[in-house]
């Protein structure tokens, strides 16, 4: 077994380290001694001197002459203790009362060996944090679970979809005439134009078969029957703006020879949608539908 052996470290504060290690002390770097007094609350910025030499962290103990019993001095930055300042000799007996004594490294080989046991002081420190941390997050889940169990146990926001689609298409109507100022309702035959202009209207219709909200209105109310190549054209053009349903506000749009009209529609199933779902779609449904009468209209001409 290899022999243990010890040297010493004085801080500027007047404590004296013990360093017992197991190894070589020729081959022991400066930075790894550094790092062995940081466990025991010392400064990375002081520096090490032997016999008055400024050690850096690179060197090791065979290029200051480290040996058993040694002496090494720490220094506050910028500051180096003379040669000439007397050194206090040094025993191999424990230190009195006065000096604290930092527990050795026993119990393991030194780094450059075959590992180190000693313990680091701030382990149970460390401990303790973490301890703290897994009780902290404990309590917060906790504190979720509670609130989902409450959520859960709620009443549904007033929002939700009613159950009867047409109560549902209703309460859009309604909604959709309060927020452009006006009452809007349907007929005996679930219609309601709910916009209009010079030459085109807007209509909503609910479907009870489909339980469907339909919005529609007319693009062109002429069709060009007279040139078939315009009309190929005007069918080819329908055909594939209704493709992915991008251009069609998730609708379509199609024409009828027999009534001489393209009209551009989409839908909302009342089943599922909220009261929101007209007021929601309608700006894209007219921004769709103006879109559309500028482009057929410019084929036309």
């Amino acid at each position: 077994m290899e022999e243990k052996q010890c040297f010493f470290v004085e801080s500027v504060d007047g404590r004296k380290f013990k360093m017992v290690i197991k190894g070589d002390l020729g081959k022991l770097s400066v930075a790894k001694i550094k790092r062995y007094l940081k466990s025991y609350g010392v400064p990375d910025e002081q520096t090490l001197s032997h016999h008055g030499r400024h050690l850096t962290d690179e060197m090791v103990g065979s290029e200051f002459d480290l040996f058993n019993n040694s002496v090494l001095q720490l220094h506050e930055p910028g500051t180096t203790r003379g040669t000439s300042e007397p050194r206090k000799a040094v025993s191999a007996q424990p230190q009195s009362s006065r000096q604290p004594t930092v527990p050795p490294v026993t119990g393991g080989k030194a780094a450059w060996g075959e590992g180190s046991q000693r313990e680091d002081p701030s382990s149970s420190r460390r401990q303790d944090t973490l301890e703290q941390e897994n009780a902290e997050l404990r309590r917060r889940v906790q504190q979720l679970e509670t609130q989902l169990r409450q959520s859960s146990s709620q009443p549904r926001p007033s929002s939700a979809t009613p159950a009867d689609p047409l109560e549902n298409a209703k309460q859009n109507l309604a909604l959709l005439g309060k927020h452009l100022g006006t009452n809007l309702y349907f007929d005996d035959n679930l219609t309601c134009v709910i916009g209009a202009d010079e030459s085109f209207t807007i209509l909503v219709t609910f479907d009870p078969p489909t339980e469907r909200l339909y919005v529609y209105s007319t693009v062109l109310t002429e069709l060009p029957t007279h040139n078939t190549a315009l009309l190929q054209k005007l069918q080819q053009v329908c055909l594939e703006g209704s493709l992915l349903g991008r251009e069609v506000c998730g609708g379509g749009i199609g024409l009828s020879l027999t009534n001489q009209i393209v009209v551009l529609t989409t839908s909302l199933p009342m089943r599922v949608c909220t009261e929101l779902a007209l007021k929601d779609v309608m700006p894209a449904f007219v921004e769709s539908l103006t879109r559309w009468r500028e482009l057929l209209q410019e084929l036309l001409e």
